[in-house]
């Protein structure tokens, strides 16, 4: 319950960024497009991952 109450307000704070969500994610996609290319597989899958989950934040602040 209370990992749940953490993410809640986290999925919350992002949310309240707004249209700020959109471009933080795409900054991190090219971060892991730049990082994919020097070969940093590691820090491409990180920035990956960081960009799936703005994507679901900002998805999820739409539908509501």
């Amino acid at each position: 319950m209370k990992k749940l109450t953490i993410l809640f307000c986290g999925t919350l704070a992002l949310a309240a960024c707004g249209n700020g969500l959109e471009k933080k994610a795409n900054e991190k996609l090219m971060v892991a497009k730049a990082a994919y290319e020097r070969g940093d597989y590691e820090e491409a899958k990180l920035q990956i991952d960081s960009y799936v989950s703005l994507r679901t934040v900002n998805f999820f602040y739409q539908e509501i």
